[in-house]
């Protein structure tokens, strides 16, 4: 929720001349819907943990499912209406939305029927225990997630957008 609330600031406070000398003039329409991107899906990967260290994979595997599916037949709906890039955006955001609130439901009965309260205290003690693992991972995290970007960003600003759906397309396959 943090880093995806500074990717919204960033969003409106980098000059725009900027982000289209890095990200490409047919990005720019779209970054508004990153931020957004960026905490469903980390949301999603904090319950999906959740969900897996708590020996739940009956419901992981039915939410992947419903997950695939969705996407699929919302991406394709939303496509056929014909409303561009951002369709397929929103799409994609609905049915993570949809996963997300299929294991956030768990997740929210299991902290109601345990009763689980958080303490400021214990999550301060918590965090400075396991400080390194923030500090080393993140890091290493963000090279590796930019890195595996690198080539989309540079085949959009070369090459165009429709090269680059080409190369996504070809690469998912």
């Amino acid at each position: 929720l943090g880093f995806s609330t500074l990717l919204l600031v960033a969003v409106f406070v980098i000059p725009s001349e900027f982000q289209r000398i890095i990200l490409g003039d047919n990005v720019l329409p779209f970054l508004f819907w990153l931020p957004f991107s960026v905490m469903v899906s980390g949301s999603f990967n904090c319950v999906y943990t959740w969900a897996v260290r708590s020996d739940l994979f009956d419901i992981l595997a039915r939410n992947k499912l419903i997950l695939g599916v969705s996407i699929m037949f919302l991406q394709i709906g939303i496509g056929l209406m014909d409303p561009g890039a951002v369709g397929f955006i929103v799409a994609n955001l609905i049915g993570q939305s949809l996963a997300l609130l299929l294991l956030g439901s768990y997740f929210c009965r299991d902290i109601w029927r345990e009763q689980r309260t958080v303490k400021i205290h214990k999550f301060a003690v918590f965090l400075r225990k396991h400080s390194n693992l923030i500090v080393w991972t993140t890091p290493a995290s963000l090279v590796n997630y930019i890195s595996s970007f690198l080539p989309d960003m540079l085949i959009n600003k070369i090459f165009g957008s429709a090269l680059l759906g080409q190369y996504s397309l070809a690469n998912r396959m």
